[in-house]
């Protein structure tokens, strides 16, 4: 059995179950809220900067999107190099459930 999606949770795995003829088989399905995390980059004279969550490349320019909330550790989020530009630095993240928690990267001139 498995639930359909529902906005802004996350939701259980699908479960097996088992049916007997004439009794009630319940099944309880929990979802709980995600957090959200937009990533914004500016100042990179139109280039675009690949954004990068604990390591996997998400978007290029920008990227909007729910989160598991975490608790003990933090996402690392970084943008890659434009040319011509400085790198900004890494950014920790620390996603809660129900909030928004937004990184932005500011370029500037090399």
């Amino acid at each position: 059995m498995c639930f359909s999606n529902v906005p802004e949770t996350l939701g259980p795995s699908c479960q097996n179950v088992q049916v007997i003829a004439h009794q009630t088989t319940t099944l309880v399905g929990s979802f709980s809220p995600t957090g959200f995390l937009p990533v914004t980059t500016t100042g990179t004279g139109g280039s675009a900067p690949t954004i990068y969550v604990n390591g996997v490349a998400v978007d290029d320019f920008g990227y909007w999107a729910p989160a598991a909330p975490t608790t003990f550790f933090a996402n690392l989020v970084c943008a890659s190099k434009v040319v011509g530009f400085r790198r900004p630095a890494y950014q920790q993240a620390s996603i809660t459930a129900g909030q928004t928690t937004t990184v932005s990267f500011d370029y500037s001139s090399a």
